[in-house]
């Protein structure tokens, strides 16, 4: 529980700074980490469902996925966007959130099933963050 703890507080002193200064003045580490546990919390409270329909959701972040060596959880990630391929940078939430409604019933036993493999892993996402933060000394200021 304290990594899990020490990852949130590094999560929210980052998010802060970023919704004091912009996105710009973080480094690429400070987004790995924003990123990546602002995706999971989007996971965990909705399922890949939150997820898709959120704004900045791109191929970037599936990317810092792998960046952390979670090579699972960003190949399920890539998995779940080829059920999308209409998907552009340039749908807003509200058309993902359509989108992804008017395809639910035909998919939603493999959401299932990919949620239930990023939901297990969460206790090795906590951990590989925790790592990344110590080993890429990731801190605001």
């Amino acid at each position: 529980m304290k990594d899990f703890i020490f990852v949130d507080k590094v999560f929210c002193e980052i998010a802060q700074y970023e919704q004091d200064h912009g996105l710009d003045s973080l480094n690429y580490n400070q987004k790995v980490v924003l990123w990546v546990w602002h995706s999971m919390g989007l996971i965990n409270n909705g399922g890949l469902q939150n997820f898709i329909a959120w704004d900045e959701v791109d191929e970037e972040i599936v990317g810092m996925f792998k960046k952390l060596n979670l090579d699972e959880i960003s190949n399920i990630m890539e998995e779940f966007f080829l059920l999308f391929p209409e998907i552009d940078e340039s749908f807003t939430s509200k058309q993902r959130e359509e989108l992804l409604t008017s395809k639910i019933n035909s998919i939603e036993p493999t959401i299932r099933e990919y949620n239930s493999k990023i939901w297990d892993s969460k206790k090795n996402i906590v951990n590989e963050l925790m790592k990344f933060i110590i080993n890429e000394n990731v801190k605001v200021g």
